[in-house]
């Protein structure tokens, strides 16, 4: 059976100092939270910040805007490859069609990321 999974897509809110303080606050309130994922997508410029509020908390990160190619002329999106930069470790973008895909970041043995599960 899956996991559940409860997701927060920021979008464009959130100042470095406020999401800082969201972060913190959530990783925090969450800390015995185990039985589903907690995901949370915060805009890419303060992703690290994030990351670092939140390590060592059940609490997970995401990449929004997420182009499923590492690299082309995709102008506004966020590749794969550039969110392994930043502790990410979900993905998150919506289809042309509308569907919201979130998408687990797992390593495989050439290197690559492999879609692991996706919700809409």
């Amino acid at each position: 059976m899956r996991k559940p999974m409860i997701a927060g897509n920021w979008k464009l809110n959130k100042t470095l100092s406020e999401a800082k303080k969201l972060a913190t606050e959530l990783a925090q309130q969450c800390q015995d939270i185990h039985d589903r994922d907690i995901v949370i997508a915060p805009v890419y410029t303060v992703l690290s910040s994030v990351a670092e509020a939140i390590k060592n908390s059940p609490v997970q990160l995401a990449a929004q805007n997420c182009y499923p190619e590492d690299n082309g002329a995709f102008t506004g999106e966020i590749s794969p490859s550039s969110s392994k930069m930043s502790a990410v470790s979900w993905l998150f973008w919506v289809t042309q069609s509308g569907v919201s895909c979130w998408v687990k970041m797992m390593p495989s043995s050439t290197g690559k990321y492999i879609k692991h599960s996706q919700s809409d």
